[in-house]
């Protein structure tokens, strides 16, 4: 064989054997996941669009609904929050997050971000498929919602919910009051439940505070917002409702069924106290109030 093909023989073979080390170790770097503080980095919240702080229900659709009956109510001693969960065998889907004033470590997965620029993380809710964080100044004021997946290795939805953090009109002298803040949050086919709400009376913003809106996560469009003075607890999904409550001192409270899919409320139920936890369990809603404890069956 002449010698200089052979000689470019040999140097094709090392070129190509260097490639394709070189295409290996590459790869190789390429399935190194980025953390979620990294993937933070690279991307900017979708800003929501502004809601109709007078609410932007749906047409009904002649949808049939489960209706709440009430069962039960007694006293509670108040500070017995904690026996109400174990004796109903009940419980909240969250993640405890660091708090240095009250000295709480908290239980976040590993690699949770516990900032955003200048925001810390406020709350982490865990499910099934997906797990929901807030972020704000401060444990009081949340704005941003990011989105991870099961396992808090990809980060899928992160939005900014600064639009909805003020009503449009404030009395006079209460503007250090009434940041509607992100309260509870819940995905259910690709549509998120959010609510917001601020602290102190409806009339500091003219009655437009607590809401829960829907937005779909495919577009990060408000399919719906509820009425105003909708929701100021938890809240949860039961089949093709949202069941949730309004109260506040010297304000009129009360148990609410919503249409998921329009927002509308399809019951209304007078209770004394303004709700703090509704919570399913089986055909029950337990409902726990400042000092009074709540059971309705589902029909």
């Amino acid at each position: 064989m002449n010698g200089k093909y052979f000689i470019w023989i040999l140097l094709t073979v090392i070129c190509l054997s260097c490639q394709n080390r070189a295409e290996k170790k590459s790869a190789s770097k390429q399935k190194v996941p980025l953390s979620l503080s990294d993937q933070l980095k690279l991307i900017s919240p979708v800003i929501v669009q502004s809601p109709n702080f007078d609410g932007s229900i749906l047409p009904s659709l002649g949808r049939a609904f489960p209706i709440l009956k009430f069962a039960s109510k007694k006293r509670n001693q108040i500070t017995d929050e904690q026996d109400w969960f174990v004796q109903n065998q009940i419980s909240l889907p969250i993640y405890k997050v660091p708090n240095q004033i009250r000295n709480i470590s908290g239980n976040l997965p590993k690699g949770i971000p516990l900032r955003y620029k200048g925001y810390i993380i406020s709350d982490g809710f865990k499910y099934d498929t997906y797990n929901i964080f807030f972020y704000g100044v401060n444990f009081g004021e949340k704005r941003f919602a990011m989105v991870t997946d099961g396992a808090n290795k990809e980060l899928k939805h992160f939005l900014d919910f600064e639009n909805f953090n003020y009503a449009p009109k404030t009395k006079i002298g209460d503007e250090d009051f009434v940041f509607q803040s992100i309260q509870w949050a819940s995905i259910e086919n690709n549509v998120l439940f959010i609510s917001h709400g601020h602290p102190t009376y409806a009339k500091s913003t003219y009655g437009k505070n607590a809401y829960i809106s829907a937005i779909n996560l495919e577009n990060y469009e408000i399919i719906w917002t509820s009425e105003p003075l909708t929701c100021n607890s938890t809240f949860t999904i039961v089949d093709s409702t949202i069941i949730c409550g309004y109260g506040f001192t010297a304000e009129t409270d009360y148990l609410f069924v919503l249409d998921k899919h329009t927002g509308a409320r399809v019951q209304k139920i007078r209770i004394d106290k303004g709700p703090s936890y509704v919570i399913q369990k089986g055909n029950k809603i337990l409902v726990r109030t400042y000092d009074l404890d709540y059971e309705f069956h589902l029909k």
